[in-house]
Order: structure tokens, then C-alpha cells, then sequence
């Protein structure tokens, strides 16, 4: 639902809404890592691995240019 930004604000603005989306999507993956493998270490770094990847591929493809 962040990533809809309103094409009306200018570019500046947008771009830094949009890292503000970004960031929050991924602590909420990283917090969602937590919650579900709160006494599983291994298995809790491996979520938040995959939550890095997750964050980048998202970041990269609606990346405002």
C-alpha cells in the first residue's frame, strides 16, 4: 500500500516517501522473522537472509529513477 505514491508530488519528495516504504517493509519482514522463530536462531538468521533478498528485489523494481 506504500508504494502508491501520488504522481503529483515532485520527484524529490516521492523518491524519499519511497525509502521510507522501503525501510518499513523491511522491518516488518525482519519483526514477522522474530515473531515466527523467536527461540530458533538458525532458522530466525535464515528468515531475515531471505527478508534482505526480499527487501532488495522489491527496493529494485519500484525504485523511482
Amino acid at each position: 500500500m506504500c508504494i502508491e505514491v501520488d504522481l503529483d508530488l515532485p520527484r524529490p519528495e516521492r523518491k524519499e516517501r519511497r525509502k521510507v516504504c522501503d525501510s518499513t517493509f523491511l522491518d516488518h519482514l525482519v519483526q514477522n522473522c522474530d515473531y515466527g522463530y523467536y527461540d530458533a536462531g538458525v532458522k530466525r538468521r535464515g528468515c531475515r537472509v531471505i527478508a534482505g533478498h526480499y527487501y532488495v528485489a522489491v527496493a529494485g523494481k519500484t525504485a523511482i529513477s
